[in-house]
């Protein structure tokens, strides 16, 4: 008879808790529990409220995780100018920390609630800075000063793509790679755009989707582009068109949501990334746009404020995405 051993190469292991990341169809014993334990697939993902930011806003970087995310700078209302208030999560409510040294849209971040990183945004600039926990230090410029940009990775290792800047200031592809210290430019994407989403793990790993290009500023795209380190891919496309977007996630496993479509219907659309190819997902409960961003995994992830019409107040809402989380206790009666 064939047992575990032979399918897998190796027995059940005994540990004194649950892996943090196991692979689905991994077998363990807890021993702290006396629970014969195993990683199932993911079932369906679904949102519920989460606390809501105390000051409603469109267009600021928001980085982090789905217990603990920033959100850095941005604008409080329709037709009003950009801030530098920065406010942190904790899971369940958001509280107001230490603001970036300067205000600014349009901006993007990676990292985590306690080691951030924000860089360039409108006014245009080129300006980074890193976040401890507490505080805000200005390190190393970008290259190339952009704003409406997409971003991955972590504070030490980090991605910069797309965005509108340049000597012309116009749409671009241009990537920057960041390595804790300093910026260098990398490949470019396939297609530039501005206004996408994206993310990724460090500036080895990134996806890129939706936004605008020159041919389709008005309505944004359905184009996806993978990172693998040295160059990007082009993979396959959204079901509809995204623009003024949000979303979090790596290559395997990524989340769009809060984006422009033509159709106001569509402004609640969420599409998951399985790696390959887009499906269409439960929707959010409050359609939204200029969200720019997102914090978390294609499993865990997080969507605050943003937009919901020409002239609307700006949402202070947040949305949590989770998925089952696949770890099931084998019955051993």
């Amino acid at each position: 008879m064939t047992d575990y051993k032979d399918i897998h190469g190796l027995k059940v292991q005994a540990v004194s808790s649950d892996p943090s990341d196991p692979i689905t169809g991994q077998v363990w014993y807890n021993t702290t529990t006396n629970l014969l334990k195993y990683k199932a697939p993911l079932g369906a993902g679904s949102w519920a409220s989460g606390g809501n930011l105390n000051s409603g806003r469109r267009t600021g970087a928001s980085f982090g995780t789905q217990s603990g995310s920033l959100y850095a700078g941005g604008r409080f209302a329709p037709g009003s100018g950009p801030t530098a208030q920065v406010e942190s999560y904790n899971g369940s409510s958001w509280s107001e920390v230490a603001d970036i040294p300067a205000i600014k849209d349009r901006l993007r971040g990676a990292g985590t609630s306690s080691a951030g990183l924000v860089f360039g945004g409108e006014p245009e600039t080129a300006n980074t800075q890193t976040w401890n926990g507490s505080s805000w230090t200005e390190v190393n410029n970008l290259n190339t000063a952009r704003h409406d940009h997409m971003s991955g990775g972590v504070q030490g290792s980090a991605l910069a793509f797309g965005g509108e800047g340049g000597p012309s200031n116009t749409t671009i592809g241009n990537t920057e790679s960041w390595n804790g210290t300093s910026w260098s430019e990398v490949s470019d994407l396939n297609t530039g755009r501005e206004q996408g989403a994206g993310g990724g793990t460090s500036n080895t790993e990134a996806i890129c989707f939706g936004g605008g290009t020159p041919a389709d500023m008005n309505a944004g795209s359905q184009l996806t582009e993978t990172w693998n380190g040295s160059s990007w891919s082009e993979v396959g496309d959204l079901n509809i068109l995204k623009i003024y977007g949000g979303g979090f996630g790596s290559t395997p496993s990524a989340v769009a949501c809060g984006s422009y479509n033509p159709s106001p219907s569509n402004w609640a659309n969420v599409e998951e990334w399985n790696g390959s190819s887009w499906s269409e997902v439960a929707n959010l409960a409050n359609g939204r746009y200029f969200t720019n961003g997102g914090s978390g995994t294609g499993s865990l992830g997080l969507l605050a404020g943003g937009q919901q019409g020409p002239g609307v107040t700006n949402m202070n809402n947040t949305e949590e995405w989770t998925k089952s989380p696949g770890v099931e206790t084998i019955s051993t009666t």
